[in-house]
């Protein structure tokens, strides 16, 4: 039977900024200063680190075997340890694959992480973009229609602006949303979607862009992240000067064969 040796603990988010200094999502996502119970649970072993205080329910990174490992130890240490089981875990990018055979991910994600410290250059179509109201009715409905799995909802907690371009006739044909992160309150852009019809137009480039150039003139920074196979918008955001941060892999934890096991 395994026995684990209990990970060492860090106690400050500037620790773990100073750990992970390569990583633009711990320095755009985490906040400096926070020690104890504020910085949330934080552990480090060989080449992993693991965390709960970016909002997500267990991120790991460096090394992917590492990170597994590091989170093998956490279940076995649970709930001595780990006082909340970990349901949603994200690792590196496929360290899913390394998981022994008795855990196992399920709604597996693979996405990227980007950033951008410089105004974007000017995009074809940015003249016609126009700041929304959060209240626009058409939003909603449109996000509905062509892009379902959006991941920005009019009314959110920490929408900053809304921006989209209209048809001819007055009909939403792409739209895009900045929001402020949960615990920096850094730019964040979500929900950038172009109708169906209107798509390869460079739309969606002139929304994000118009949204960028904003954000960063505020800010000094502007983040995002899109799904790993979704091609198109890497090509967007590449051409935009977004920088590309490790790939990373979110999934759902089965522990019921690892509970039997025990």
């Amino acid at each position: 039977m395994r026995q684990p040796v209990p990970p060492a603990t860090i106690e400050s988010t500037d620790e773990l900024r100073d750990r992970l200094a390569h990583s633009a999502y711990i320095q755009y996502q985490v906040p400096p200063g926070l020690k104890g119970a504020r910085a949330g649970h934080i552990w480090a072993a060989a080449n992993a680190t693991a965390t709960t205080v970016t909002g997500d329910p267990l991120l790991i990174l460096g090394d992917a075997q590492d990170a597994v490992d590091l989170l093998l130890t956490l279940l076995d240490l649970w709930p001595t340890t780990l006082t909340v089981r970990p349901k949603v875990v994200t690792l590196p990018r496929n360290g899913q694959l390394l998981l022994p055979a008795a855990l196992t991910a399920e709604h597996v994600n693979h996405w990227a992480y980007r950033w951008l410290t410089t105004e974007p250059p000017l995009a074809l179509e940015e003249d016609r973009v126009l700041e929304l109201r959060e209240a626009d009715t058409r939003l909603r409905d449109f996000l509905r229609a062509h892009n379902p799995t959006y991941d920005i909802a009019p009314g959110s907690l920490g929408v900053v602006r809304w921006a989209g371009i209209e048809d001819d006739e007055g009909d939403l044909i792409a739209c895009g949303a900045h929001e402020r992160t949960e615990f920096t309150g850094l730019p964040y852009l979500g929900s950038i979607t172009t109708a169906s019809s209107h798509r390869g137009a460079g739309l969606g480039t002139a929304v994000t862009a118009w949204l960028s150039r904003r954000a960063v003139t505020e800010s000094g920074v502007c983040t995002l992240s899109h799904r790993s196979d979704n091609t198109t918008a890497s090509r967007l955001y590449t051409r935009l000067g977004y920088q590309l941060d490790d790939d990373y892999t979110t999934f759902n934890l089965n522990t019921s064969q690892w509970d039997q096991a025990r």
